[in-house]
């Protein structure tokens, strides 16, 4: 099979498309003939060598975390050859960018008829990002007011949208060419960062920054 193997850590251009060996699955696993993958912020710090001690310090790698394809083998009875899946796999183990996926039958759910590979490919890290972020650690609730900073960002539209279904009331951060889109995932508020200041008589039940760029000072004003 071809998968983007790094040779070295460092710049996009150390990716190489090689040949290797398609690799075996055990039981609880599903073999992925791979259709598509996403570059996420985690798998762009791993190409680099930022989290090398864990990642490994020599030899080649193969990275990448989401995925989306079809079954080709499988030793779960969750799914079958034939069907149509999406996931993650570790980001730090990575092995999402190869033609060829091994996956835990619990890292990959059934693709949605309604969307595309590329589209599939793009959800599972930053939905379950938000998804964490929101219910895990905000533990929002219906009818209480959240704010997401970054609020288009890959993080950021899954979060909105989540909020919006779980019955909260969202206030979004933006660029000025992004209010647009932030309205159309269900933003009931949009701040343009760029023009705006967070609202110092603001009161938010949960602040949600998928941008890591909101101070002690900038949340403790609203």
């Amino acid at each position: 099979m071809k998968a983007a193997v790094l040779a070295h850590y460092g710049a996009p251009e150390n990716f190489e498309v090689k040949e290797v060996q398609v690799p075996e699955i055990q039981e609880g696993q599903i073999l992925v003939h791979n259709y598509a993958s996403s570059v996420n912020p985690v798998d762009t710090m791993v190409r680099r060598g930022t989290l090398k001690l864990v990642s490994g310090l020599f030899g080649e790698h193969i990275i990448g975390s989401d995925f989306a394809g079809v079954v080709n083998a499988s030793k779960s009875s969750r799914f079958k050859p034939g069907d149509e899946v999406f996931g993650f796999k570790n980001a730090v183990a990575g092995h999402a960018y190869a033609e060829y996926v091994v996956v835990d039958e619990n890292n990959a759910a059934l693709k949605p008829n309604n969307i595309n590979f590329t589209e599939a490919a793009s959800m599972p890290l930053v939905a379950l990002t938000a998804w964490q972020g929101l219910t895990r650690e905000g533990k929002l609730q219906a009818g209480q007011r959240v704010l997401i900073n970054g609020c288009t960002g890959g993080v950021g539209c899954m979060a909105v949208q989540l909020a919006k279904h779980m019955g909260a009331i969202v206030t979004g951060t933006c660029s000025t060419h992004h209010k647009l889109l932030a309205g159309e995932l269900g933003c009931d508020e949009v701040i343009d960062y760029e023009k705006e200041q967070l609202p110092e008589d603001g009161r938010f039940d949960v602040i949600f920054d998928t941008a890591a760029r909101l101070t002690l000072s900038d949340v403790t004003k609203a």
